[in-house]
């Protein structure tokens, strides 16, 4: 399949995406499921992958080496209260721009990831599928178990429609076509697992791209914050996560009749509550319980919360967890950080300030989004989030090193 061409603009970028969405007990190796939410299963947790344990052969936790320990993980500073107490198997709150990570819980722990996995789809397979890329659904896309968004087998969808239906509806019925039209489910996740080992996801195996349970699929929420912070640093990807309703190709209801359009909405309740929220992604399993990545940006300041194994998701519990990183974030002592993708000096250069690449092309990203979206009849606020994310510190550094691996 082609790929965007790596010489695009971010403008360019930008205003390619609106339009595509204008046109529409825990253990050493897992977490496992524990409680009534796992009282359908008695499987065992999946294997660790052969490649995780590999790369932790050297015995050297990445991020740090207090990041290896089980349990709670936190130093605290002067006159700081505790975090709250999140009812999460493992869980991840860091700092996005300086890495520092505030407060962890079995932070390498591996566990099953549910549809926090969509969120690693779209890093892969956005970049290399043009979002006005026109398909035909076919019956193998709709036979998928779980969440769907209801593509229909002989109608034609964009990429970028299904993309937005992937994360904010999570429709694995897109996840598979997605990977269909990127060049099949292997290449794909291919792509995905090698995406994670460059972005130092090293727990992370990918063996489908709903997130959906699957023998060896694992990740860990060092993992998540990894890949949220990613996604929120991505200009093709950034604008899908903050878009709240959106409108999706009409196939055939269940009852046979035909619709032209219907309306989506984001499953992610803090993007609707929780004023600053970039996105990313929600997910559930039974045997994976509640997982979650989640990015707030206010001000100059933006932090990561990924969880795993979750008794439940209520966007309350995660804005407690935010409200104390804002509040407290900067006189907390770090316990490690979220490592970088491979840079070069030249990229290191002016990636920070408010001079950098990345702020100005957010800058100019946001006008365009404004008077496209007024042109194509989409609330211009539904973009807003999605395009300021490109503002994030240090993003431009990733975003190049990125482009040359590729």
């Amino acid at each position: 399949m082609s790929r965007r061409d790596e010489g695009l603009t971010s403008r360019r970028r930008a205003t390619r995406v609106v339009a595509a969405l204008g046109g529409l007990a825990l253990t050493a190796g897992a977490l496992a499921p524990t409680g009534p939410a796992s009282a359908a299963t008695s499987d065992d947790p999946p294997p660790v992958p052969k490649e995780a344990q590999e790369a932790k052969d050297d015995g050297r936790p990445v991020g740090g080496d207090a990041l290896g320990r089980g349990g709670l993980v936190y130093t605290g500073g002067s006159g700081v209260p505790a975090p709250p107490a999140y009812p999460a198997g493992g869980y991840v709150l860091a700092d996005v721009d300086t890495g520092d990570v505030l407060v962890a819980k079995s932070p390498h722990a591996q566990a099953l990831p549910a549809s926090t996995m969509k969120t690693l789809t779209a890093l892969a397979v956005v970049p290399r599928v043009p979002a006005e890329t026109v398909f035909t659904a076919q019956p193998e896309d709709a036979n998928v178990d779980g969440t769907q968004v209801g593509i229909d087998p002989g109608v034609r969808y964009t990429t970028g429609q299904c993309t937005l239906a992937l994360l904010m509806s999570s429709a694995n019925d897109c996840a598979v076509a997605l990977a269909r039209v990127n060049g099949g489910l292997a290449k794909t996740t291919n792509e995905m697992n090698t995406l994670a080992r460059s972005l130092g996801a090293l727990d992370t195996t990918a063996r489908n791209t709903s997130g959906l349970d699957a023998a060896a699929q694992v990740t860990s929420a060092y993992d998540l914050a990894l890949i949220g912070r990613a996604a929120v640093r991505d200009p093709d990807v950034a604008p899908y996560l903050t878009v709240k309703t959106a409108k999706f190709p009409g196939g055939r209801t269940k009852q046979g009749q035909k619709r032209t359009v219907y309306e989506i909405t984001s499953h992610n309740r803090l993007l609707w509550n929780y004023a600053g929220t970039l996105g990313v992604k929600n997910g559930y399993t039974v045997r994976a319980r509640h997982t979650n990545i989640a990015v707030v940006r206010r001000g100059r300041k933006s932090y990561v919360f990924a969880f795993l194994n979750g008794a439940s998701n209520g966007w309350r519990e995660n804005a407690k967890m935010f409200d104390w990183a804002f509040a407290h974030g900067p006189k907390v002592a770090p316990v490690g950080r979220l490592v970088d993708p491979a840079t070069s000096q030249d990229d290191e250069q002016g990636a920070g300030g408010s001079d950098s690449p990345v702020a100005a092309a957010g800058q100019r990203a946001g006008a365009v989004s404004q008077q496209a979206a007024q042109r194509l009849g989409v609330d211009p606020r539904l973009l807003a989030g999605g395009v300021a994310a490109l503002v994030l510190l240090g993003g431009a550094a990733a975003l190049r090193a990125r482009a040359r691996r590729r």
